[in-house]
């Protein structure tokens, strides 16, 4: 690196190029005059000092000011002077952006009243009930409780919400025992809290009642391989199973929009056109004895988790 004092300006520059200061030593009185032809135009900042910088893009490298704290610092590269002013242009920061990304900040750090999320969160349902007619008067209903987050505020919102707006359901709750000890026994015991909290009947079935194994049981007989295709299998029959016992016209469950979104997914992958045309409705198995509904299909489960 080597300071070159050009004639036309007291400003040093720093020139780097690619082979080092011994190119430098090669500058001709004919680049010289280059510099001196190919200006920036008059003084910028009205010091008197930086007019007519050199702003070549030849080949001696790249050209910045370096002790000149009030003038905007030249940087010159190997493209044409055009493209360099474009460049140049678009470093000007844009503050309707930054005006907008303040903006959203500020109001996502403002606390939030917690009365209103719950009013928006249950009139939301309300809506996706009423608009995609899930339910008539005078139906038994039967809702899916395994004693997780999403069976658990399920319960409770359609419990009130039939209270509230009138719809004349009598709801119950269905819950199945796979048999898997240390899994099910706590989620059991919630979901028979749930039934005192909550006012509403408890139904639950085993695979022990229904198939004459637990799934302890099935494993010890076919290894871990492949297990979780029979539990799947099975819970689905044995929630159909229950519903017939309780004689319901619906059977609702507690898959949301992340549920759904995975499900499609996962069809995707595995290339299974036949699910995944009929994976995103809200309504499934019309054609069967009972149908099923998601009530949750446009609630997020992060909304879930922050509800009580």
């Amino acid at each position: 690196m080597q300071l070159v004092n050009f004639n036309d300006c007291n400003t040093k520059f720093v020139v780097e190029t690619e082979k080092g200061a011994r190119k430098l030593n090669l500058v001709s009185e004919r680049r010289k005059k280059a510099f001196a032809t190919t200006t920036n135009g008059p003084d910028r900042c009205g010091t008197g000092r930086c007019g007519d910088v050199p702003t070549t893009a030849g080949r001696v490298g790249r050209v910045m000011a370096q002790d000149q704290p009030d003038c905007a610092k030249i940087k010159t590269s190997r493209i044409p002077s055009k493209r360099r002013r474009i460049w140049r242009r678009s470093r000007k920061p844009d503050y309707a952006v930054f005006a907008i990304l303040q903006n959203l900040l500020s109001n996502a750090l403002k606390p939030f009243n917690r009365e209103c999320f719950y009013a928006v969160f249950e009139e939301e349902i309300h809506n996706v009930i009423v608009e995609n007619q899930l339910f008539r008067p005078g139906e038994r209903v039967a809702i899916g409780a395994s004693g997780g987050k999403d069976s658990t505020v399920l319960a409770y919102v359609l419990s009130k919400l039939n209270q509230r707006h009138n719809y004349d359901l009598d709801l119950f709750l269905l819950s199945v025992d796979e048999g898997i000890t240390g899994y099910r026994d706590d989620s059991l015991e919630t979901v028979k809290r749930n039934e005192i909290q909550y006012g509403l009947p408890l139904k639950v079935v085993s695979y022990k009642d229904l198939y004459g194994w637990t799934m302890d049981e099935i494993v010890k007989m076919i290894g871990l391989k492949n297990n979780c295709t029979f539990c799947g299998v099975f819970r689905r029959q044995a929630l159909d199973r229950g519903a017939a016992m309780l004689k319901v016209d619906k059977l609702v469950t507690g898959h949301n929009a992340d549920d759904i979104a995975e499900t499609v997914l996962l069809n995707i992958l595995r290339g299974d056109i036949a699910r995944l045309s009929r994976c995103t409705a809200i309504t499934t198995g019309e054609d069967g004895p009972i149908p099923r509904c998601k009530p949750f299909k446009y609630t997020y489960e992060k909304e879930i988790v922050i509800y009580p």
